[in-house]
């Protein structure tokens, strides 16, 4: 089975995959990158509002193969409720 790396850009800091995973395939990677990619973004972007997290899969030879981003764009409109 290959190994794939998941290197991780979120907003302005940047983890590389030193490790990897060994996976099936491409497919099984993208699935895996996919999800991850929401499970990060739903922890850390409602707290700043907005932002966004890539993740860059790499193959056994370094290429990167795929990548995934999910953003979170938060617009407020010039309406301010006070309780």
């Amino acid at each position: 089975m290959p190994y794939f790396y998941f290197d991780v850009h979120e907003n302005d800091s940047f983890v590389k995959d030193d490790e990897g995973t060994q996976l099936p395939d491409l497919e099984t990677a993208e699935r895996e990158a996919a999800d991850s990619a929401v499970e990060i973004a739903q922890d850390s972007l409602p707290q700043r509002r907005g932002g966004s997290v890539t993740l860059e899969v790499r193959d056994e030879n370094g290429a990167q193969v795929l990548s995934v981003t999910v953003t979170l764009n938060v617009t407020r409109s010039g309406l301010v409720l006070k309780s």
